[in-house]
């Protein structure tokens, strides 16, 4: 939902830099996936050395 004008001012008004609320959107979205992406290549790498070092097994 887009804001309407007197919310545009407060946002304005409210933040110091020339930053808008969709670039906000689109940061905050880009950082949590990135954070999503490098948990899910950590948890690829420990489970790769546990099968390599035989502490993880494939078997239930």
């Amino acid at each position: 939902m887009a804001m309407n004008g007197q919310q545009q001012n407060g946002w304005s008004a409210g933040t110091v830099s020339s930053l808008t609320p969709e670039q906000l959107n689109i940061l905050i979205l880009g950082a949590l996936a990135i954070v999503i992406f490098l948990f899910a290549a950590w948890a690829i790498v420990q489970a790769y050395r546990g099968l390599g070092s035989r502490s993880v097994s494939m078997r239930r």
